[in-house]
């Protein structure tokens, strides 16, 4: 099955690359666990084991039914490529949102902040990998999501990204 255009690709591709994640893999699905999450054993068949705290294309709102750790990945925006005052009609940057919830109960584990950790390696995950065809990711912003439940804490991170590599 081919998925139809670039924006599906990109929603697609981003979730296949935090699934490849062992770390980021171990704080999804580990979320009561007391130990080390580190040292805990990588999660076996990670698409069927987190298809229930990875969504594409929803809002976070509608997450806040059991889990207790949810991502979802969403195209914010597409607009017209512009940089240092040059525009291009053809080349459309966009923005994809990533939004991460994490239950307050599941928060706090040996290793640090949950929350925290899982931020991090959205960021370092997209900021250094390569995705064939997708060009290259910029980290725009964060903002912490203020419409959610008191026992959840959420974020909100923006990345830009350019239909083309900029290396070529």
């Amino acid at each position: 099955m081919a998925l139809i255009g670039y924006t599906n690709k990109l929603v697609s591709d981003i979730k296949s690359l935090f699934l490849q994640d062992e770390i980021m893999c171990k704080l999804l699905y580990y979320n009561n666990e007391d130990g080390d999450i580190l040292e805990l054993p990588p999660v076996k068949n990670p698409v069927k084991e987190l298809k229930d705290k990875i969504f594409l294309n929803r809002r976070l709102e509608a997450l806040q039914k059991d889990a207790d750790v949810g991502m979802t990945i969403n195209l914010y925006s597409k607009q017209n490529w512009r940089r240092e005052g040059k525009k291009s009609d053809t080349s459309l940057k966009n923005i994809v949102e990533i939004g991460i919830v994490v239950h307050n109960d599941c928060d706090d584990t040996l290793n640090g902040s949950r929350m925290n950790a899982l931020i991090e390696l959205t960021i370092k995950k997209l900021l250094y990998s390569n995705i064939d065809g997708l060009g290259d990711f910029h980290f725009e912003n964060m903002f912490m999501m203020k419409d959610l439940s008191i026992e959840y804490t959420g974020y909100l991170l923006y990345f830009n990204i350019f239909n083309l590599s900029e290396e070529g």
